[in-house]
């Protein structure tokens, strides 16, 4: 893997910010595939020496790695964690679009958690955050993830609307992994609302 054969060359240079930097990108292709123990290692190994040089930013950003890792691993309080960690850097730092993603993140972890209330205030600013920066991509994924928070409170019928939403929105910008699996959510909320109707109308029949 190039990216590999970059760091081994900064470690061989001392150049330890260079290595970071590669060991950050290999940490975030290995948690995308899936394999999350040398993700974390490469992660945290990243976020520590940015941390100790003092470059705030990206040792947010590695922050919000792990978080993002940890929620997948459904290790909900060390993704509380480090998504607080990241979230209070890219407030300090002015920066919204990706504090808009850890905050939406944050309230993904609470959905989970199945605190609601935290979970809808978490994931409303995020949507507050994203429209006011134009973030068309970041409004489409607080739709999903309102789905889903929707769909766990049971109250079927939003949840069918913003999966309807986010489908939309992914399909205006092409993206058709996303919008195919909004798409499906949408259609197991209306199979289960017209099965919740037929049930809840077996009841009226009269004897």
């Amino acid at each position: 893997m190039l990216i590999e054969e970059a760091r081994v060359v900064y470690v061989e240079l001392g150049q330890h910010l260079e290595e970071a930097r590669c060991r950050q990108s290999l940490g975030e292709l290995m948690r995308i595939k899936g394999d999350y123990a040398p993700a974390v290692e490469h992660l945290k190994a990243a976020q520590q020496t940015h941390s100790s040089s003092n470059q705030s930013f990206d040792t947010a950003q590695c922050s919000e790695s792990l978080g993002i890792l940890y929620l997948d691993q459904g290790n909900f309080d060390a993704a509380t964690t480090e998504l607080e960690a990241s979230r209070s850097s890219f407030l300090a730092l002015g920066d919204q679009f990706h504090l808009a993603q850890s905050t939406r993140f944050l309230g993904t972890v609470r959905c989970r958690q199945r605190d609601f209330t935290r979970a809808e205030e978490l994931l409303r600013e995020a949507e507050d955050i994203s429209t006011a920066i134009a973030d068309h991509f970041a409004l489409a994924n607080c739709s999903w993830a309102f789905g889903d928070l929707r769909r766990d409170q049971g109250r079927l019928e939003e949840a069918f609307t913003y999966y309807e939403s986010a489908q939309h929105g992914f399909e205006v910008m092409g993206l058709v992994e996303e919008a195919t699996q909004c798409k499906e959510g949408a259609g197991l909320m209306r199979s289960k609302k017209d099965r919740t109707s037929v049930s809840l109308s077996s009841l009226d029949v009269d004897y």
